[in-house]
């Protein structure tokens, strides 16, 4: 993912190096960061599913107050997942610092963290019931987030002098409407 994100924003700016070499090197650069991501993902997922599914089972208010929270807990980890992949992919970050700012990404750009994650729940539905959905949807949803993606880190760092800069302090792009 963070090699086709590297790809996507060098496409983006117009570099002239070729998709190939550009996907390449962002994958060589970000294979241990968003390896580690992945694990830890996916570790917190699993996690947060079972604690969500022992509070279906508990049956009372405690088990209803387990679902909720553990519920927003899945979501944010989510949405944080969104944007630390092209972070991975584009900036020279620790894996803390990433972290810190994907989370502050979700948070700076809610209403299109929600609307992704939206995405992804309706794309998933369809998949589960409709026969060969996921040939159509799987397509749809990546693409509505890659575009998402690059037009956030777009506004974020308009040129290489920047990018080198935001390397070095860090920090959250902004979403403006």
């Amino acid at each position: 993912m963070s090699g086709f994100y590297c790809g996507l924003m060098k496409i983006n700016e117009e570099t002239d190096r070729g998709v190939w070499r550009d996907f390449w090197s962002g994958f060589c650069n970000a294979f241990s960061k968003a390896t580690m991501l992945w694990m830890m993902e996916i570790m917190l997922v699993a996690l947060l599913t079972v604690n969500l599914l022992i509070g279906l089972n508990m049956g009372t208010d405690l088990g209803t107050v387990l679902m909720v929270m553990n519920g927003m807990l899945l979501l944010a980890v989510l949405a944080v997942a969104q944007y630390a992949y092209p972070m991975a992919g584009y900036f020279d970050f620790s894996i803390a610092k990433l972290l810190h700012d994907a989370g502050a990404t979700a948070l700076a750009c809610l209403p299109h963290s929600l609307g992704l994650l939206a995405l992804a729940a309706i794309c998933g539905i369809a998949a589960y019931f409709i026969p060969y959905a996921f040939i159509f949807v799987a397509p749809v949803y990546g693409y509505q987030v890659a575009r998402v993606n690059v037009w956030i880190f777009h506004r974020y760092c308009q040129s290489c002098e920047e990018k080198q800069e935001n390397n070095r302090e860090g920090g959250v792009p902004e979403c403006r409407n």
